[in-house]
């Protein structure tokens, strides 16, 4: 009973650490960057209204303000902590200029009812190795053999954040179970947000659930949970956006100096974690401006990739807009190359050069 207790507790302090971590909006902001750059007089600096939800997705835009990049284009950038879907309304109606945002049902039908941003580069993108949304189970199922293969959640219980079947994330579950023959009436799916999936593992009301670093990693290291699949095993395109209002989009010049400091970041992050240079520093701003505090986590965690190039590359949303349409989420198909324009980002990176 005495063991019992304490691993009980253990898991109670892992899910307590899994709340601290999570993708909030309620993390109090950062400190002022910290600038490299002699600053460009204040009065020729432009304001731009940047929405975030400061969590690792928004990496590059935490960089960029922090390292000074924009500044030196001369942006005045003026983050706001926003969550995603008055993200999506603050930049259709003009209140945000940029923003990062997920491509959901909610966005796609947005664009169906004549709200009208421009996704102008990528945030977040699925590729090989970087899973960073990944299917975990209950570590007793695995521990008992109950569970050894994707196979195995054939009668368990799956928690994914809600609403049901309305985000990509529920699409690539589909994705992975279809891989192991597993089809959904064979699983009984859960809506359940980050905190709530992790009191379920920990109760045994759900068996498994798909989720987003670092909860994977806080799950799997608390001894919660065990990583069965990453997503990056069923596909591999963007995730995240990097959002403009039209307005915003309509300002050539202006666009296109956001996207040149936004696209330096990007570069800066990337060399960061997957080339291993410049690491410590990336990981300083990641610590000073995300609920993510501890920075020898950023070693364990398996980390976002984004295009060098800054492309959003959307040729999978085809099989993602089935997806939500069969399920009733979405009415009809949105031609994602109206929603997406990448020439911004075509630009930026012809003047950085190859990476």
């Amino acid at each position: 009973m005495r063991e019992r207790r304490i691993a009980r507790g253990r898991m109670l302090a892992a899910l307590g650490l899994a709340l601290a971590l999570a993708w909030s909006s309620t993390a109090p902001p950062g400190p002022q960057p910290a600038v490299a750059a002699e600053p460009a007089p204040a009065q020729e600096l432009v304001p731009v209204r940047v929405g975030m939800q400061y969590i690792i997705s928004d990496a590059a835009l935490l960089v960029a303000w922090d390292r000074g990049y924009m500044r030196e284009v001369g942006i005045d950038f003026q983050g706001q902590r926003v969550d995603n879907l008055d993200l999506q309304s603050g930049i259709a109606s003009g209140q945000l200029d940029v923003g990062g945002i997920g491509v959901t049902a909610a966005t796609l039908n947005a664009f169906l009812r004549g709200v009208r941003l421009k996704i102008v580069g990528d945030r977040a993108t699925l590729a090989p190795g970087h899973g960073y949304i990944a299917l975990v189970v209950r570590k007793d199922l695995v521990d008992s053999g109950q569970v050894r293969s994707l196979a195995d959640l054939r009668g368990r219980r799956i928690a994914q954040q809600p609403p049901l079947h309305a985000t990509t994330s529920w699409y690539l579950l589909d994705r992975l179970l279809a891989r192991a023959g597993v089809s959904e009436s064979e699983v009984e799916y859960v809506g359940l947000g980050f905190a709530d999936q992790n009191a379920g593992l920990i109760g045994g009301s759900i068996d498994a659930a798909m989720q987003t670093e670092p909860s994977v990693t806080a799950a799997a290291e608390s001894g919660l949970a065990v990583r069965l699949a990453g997503a990056d095993e069923v596909a591999s395109f963007s995730l995240g956006g990097l959002a403009y209002s039209e307005s915003f989009a309509a300002q050539t010049d202006l666009g296109r100096r956001f996207m040149l400091a936004y696209l330096r970041a990007v570069r800066a992050y990337l060399d960061a974690f997957t080339r291993d240079s410049g690491r410590a520093e990336i990981v300083g701003v990641l610590t000073r401006h995300t609920p993510v505090k501890d920075a020898a986590l950023y070693d364990r965690m398996v980390m976002p990739y984004i295009n060098p190039n800054g492309r959003f590359t959307y040729e999978g949303y085809d099989a993602v807009q089935d997806y939500f349409i069969r399920h009733g989420v979405q009415p009809g198909r949105v031609d994602m190359s109206q929603m997406v324009d990448n020439a911004f980002a075509d630009w930026a990176a012809e003047q950085l050069g190859p990476y």
